[in-house]
């Protein structure tokens, strides 16, 4: 089943966007980054600063997570390994919370793909002109990480038609289209 990459609308795009938080650490915000459990118990973190814009079912943030609605997290098939960090919103909406995707697939092909590695970190890609995926494994989740590039989120066809039923849910965006970094 194809695959797309999930995005969030930055600044200025209509939708409300977190440009302020508080109680989350660097290394919590790293490991959310990268897709990694957080110990328990949760930080409280609350949304300081959302700009103007719809609150929809998927909020942006200057930190790179996805602050997600309950509709949202609804939608997620149960064996999707995520977790969820509850976020207060300050003066606006409740039952938010940073999803926290502990997913990873392996699906980058080096020989096809159009890419540079930062220089120092071999394990870190720097741009991605061209994006060129192997195979997903069948029993992948509908939602994973790209384990070669943490912050592209590929969503499974099925769950993207679910994603997109709901009101403001960011963009999809092709896999052939999708770039990253300094390109």
């Amino acid at each position: 089943m194809p695959h797309t990459v999930w995005q969030f609308l930055g600044p200025g795009s209509g939708d409300a966007f977190a440009e302020g938080r508080r109680g989350l650490s660097e290394d919590q915000e790293s490991a959310i980054y990268r897709g990694q459990r957080l110990p328990e118990p949760l930080p409280d973190v609350e949304i300081v600063y959302l700009s103007e814009g719809r609150i929809g079912n998927l909020i942006g943030s200057s930190f790179s997570a996805f602050v997600v609605s309950p509709a949202v997290r609804a939608l997620l098939d149960p064996a999707t390994p995520v977790q969820f960090v509850p976020v207060r919103l300050r003066r606006r909406a409740s039952g938010y919370a940073i999803m926290n995707l502990l997913a990873h697939v392996p699906c980058l092909d080096t020989e096809r793909s159009d890419y540079e590695r930062m220089p120092g970190h071999p394990d870190r890609l720097l741009a991605v002109r061209r994006l060129v995926l192997h195979e997903i494994p069948a029993d992948a989740p509908a939602l994973f990480h790209m384990a070669e590039l943490p912050g592209a989120i590929l969503v499974r066809a099925d769950l993207r038609a679910g994603l997109e039923a709901l009101d403001s849910v960011g963009e999809f965006v092709e896999v052939e289209d999708f770039t990253w970094g300094m390109v």
